[in-house]
């Protein structure tokens, strides 16, 4: 019966850990595209960044409802 808890605490965590980082880039995003612009100079993917911009939003919103129901 242990074992069933330790899991679930560790899925908890598992879900924590994937929401703040879900959170932390969305929060970063246009740090995070500025930089990358100013690395890759005129290599530059633009709409590949907003991709993944896109990507790390819905992310957060599928992690936020998972995080509540505990």
């Amino acid at each position: 019966m242990h074992d069933h808890h330790i899991i679930d605490i560790m899925d908890m965590k598992k879900d924590n850990t994937n929401l703040r980082a879900a959170m932390l880039k969305n929060r970063y995003a246009n740090v995070i595209f500025k930089s990358q612009q100013e690395v890759h100079g005129e290599a530059f993917d633009g709409a590949n960044m907003k991709k993944k911009y896109k990507l790390w939003e819905k992310k957060l919103q599928e992690e936020k409802p998972n995080s509540q129901l505990e």
